[in-house]
């Protein structure tokens, strides 16, 4: 298969999240929906504009944390924040691992910056998990609480065997980022080793900062439509909607998102069609985040 058809068949799958979209659309009427983003109050998105902010800012401080590095906060502030942008547009924000590029012209080692940003990555990827499944348990029912319990197990296993194979890691991998771990496997699970455990509590500590406030900014849009939804209600409900966006099935996870959360909304009373103008509001959100993640290009490629 050549490159042009490759991308073409990619980019077909990618479309099925614009065809689930279009569907529940259908389903609901597109005047339905309209009437439930007419009924936002703006003044909650703008709310939640700021929060971005402060999630790099914590995003930074687990950076420095785990890299035990003396480069600047603000430096690693620029990095993370374009880092976002990068990741935003690629399937299961891969496209974070872009900084491995930044930190190694900072001077940091490429196997020591790799395994920082999959330590960053996995950490987000396991809290997100964890909220996802009670999310199955309070709004589907211990059936589906349960299978997500065992999903979780599965997925548990194999980030473990990440640790002892580098014939998974490969797999894992593409391009530079598979040179990488062909020839660097073993450094980066030394490095790994050698964090002390008050560093790997400092960084659990700040991955519960930074999705605290990820889903304190989902939480100001829900409160935008004037739904009867608690800040953890939100953060379950979130979080399971989140979790297809590891599939590649989608651009920015239109289509999946809404059919999760127009599930939840349909089965809490809160309607369909206010799931689907939350996750519509989410998208604005998440570009929005992203032209902003742009504005901070790193240092050491700026003209």
């Amino acid at each position: 298969m050549t490159k042009v058809q490759s991308g073409i068949v990619r980019w077909s799958v990618r479309c099925i999240g614009f065809v689930i979209f279009g569907y529940l659309l259908h389903r609901i009427g597109p005047e339905n929906l309209w009437r439930a983003i007419r009924g936002v109050q703006p003044v909650y998105f703008l709310a939640a504009l700021p929060v971005f902010f402060f999630m790099i800012g914590v995003k930074t401080l687990k950076m420095r944390a785990l890299l035990r590095s003396p480069i600047g906060f603000s430096e690693l502030f620029d990095l993370n924040a374009f880092g976002f942008s990068i990741g935003s547009i690629t399937p299961g924000r891969l496209g974070e691992f872009s900084k491995i590029i930044f930190l190694n012209r900072l001077n940091v080692p490429v196997a020591e910056s790799f395994a920082v940003t999959l330590v960053d990555r996995m950490s987000d990827v396991a809290l997100m998990l964890v909220c996802a499944v009670g999310g199955l348990f309070v709004f589907f029912g211990p059936p589906a609480g349960w299978l997500g319990v065992a999903a979780v197990a599965a997925a548990t296993a194999a980030a473990g065997s990440l640790w002892f194979s580098d014939r998974v890691l490969r797999k894992l991998t593409w391009g530079k980022l598979r040179e990488l771990v062909t020839l660097e496997g073993a450094t980066i699970r030394a490095f790994l080793a050698r964090v002390p455990p008050g560093v790997w509590a400092a960084a659990a500590a700040l991955t519960v900062a930074y999705l605290g406030l990820y889903f304190l900014q989902m939480w100001i849009l829900a409160k935008g439509l004037n739904l009867p939804i608690t800040y953890v209600q939100t953060t379950m409900a979130i979080s399971a909607s989140a979790v297809p966006a590891i599939l590649p099935i989608s651009v920015f996870n239109v289509g999946p998102r809404d059919a999760v959360l127009a599930a939840i909304f349909s089965r809490m009373g809160w309607g369909a069609e206010n799931g689907v103008a939350l996750s519509t509001l989410i998208l604005a959100l998440f570009l929005v985040n992203g032209c902003f993640g742009l504005l901070f290009v790193p240092r050491e490629t700026r003209p």
